[in-house]
């Protein structure tokens, strides 16, 4: 594992995938990477890291750290596709994120944990459950530049998913 990896991801947000940081970052990786794509967007996959990179506009504007996301179904990057439509869909298995968070924040604590170390969030958000019928709790926090939400399973259940993002000033 990277040292310091969580601090390294919110480091390449707002990042040109071109740029001498962001390729240091996927070399120091030093794993498979899957390219989807739909429209302009751009997402690089990085399984073995349960992380999910999000490029618009060839900025990283996002990164989704899957910590119980079993695996997700995307449409390959073809140079050869028309369109999203002739593009195959892949079944993309990811091992879970396992590094340290944010502030010493584990992907394994709970939310109590995570106010003990983080406070009180900024806001909290409840969504539709990918696979479930009950709602996913949301914490989220701004540091600097960045958004991150810690989502929780439910009322009861573990961390699954943690978003990173772009704070855009309009």
């Amino acid at each position: 594992m990277i040292p310091n990896l969580f601090d390294r991801i919110t480091g390449i947000i707002g990042e040109p995938i071109e740029s001498d940081f962001f390729r240091a970052f996927v070399s120091d990786l030093n794993t498979q990477q899957i390219e989807t794509q739909i429209g302009d967007a751009l997402d690089i996959l990085f399984p073995d890291y349960g992380l999910e990179i999000d490029v618009q506009e060839n900025i990283v504007r996002s990164a989704a750290i899957h910590i119980n996301t079993p695996s997700v179904n995307r449409r390959l990057k073809l140079p050869s596709a028309a369109n999203c439509i002739d593009t195959p869909s892949k079944h993309i298995v990811f091992k879970p994120y396992t590094a340290a968070l944010l502030s010493g924040v584990l992907p394994t604590d709970s939310r109590q944990t995570l106010f003990q170390k983080l406070g009180n969030p900024l806001r909290t958000r409840k969504s539709p459950g990918a696979l479930k019928s009950e709602w996913d709790i949301k914490y989220i926090y701004e540091v600097d530049k960045i958004r991150i939400s810690f989502c929780f399973e439910g009322e009861s259940g573990p961390m699954d998913l943690v978003s990173v993002w772009l704070i855009r000033s309009y």
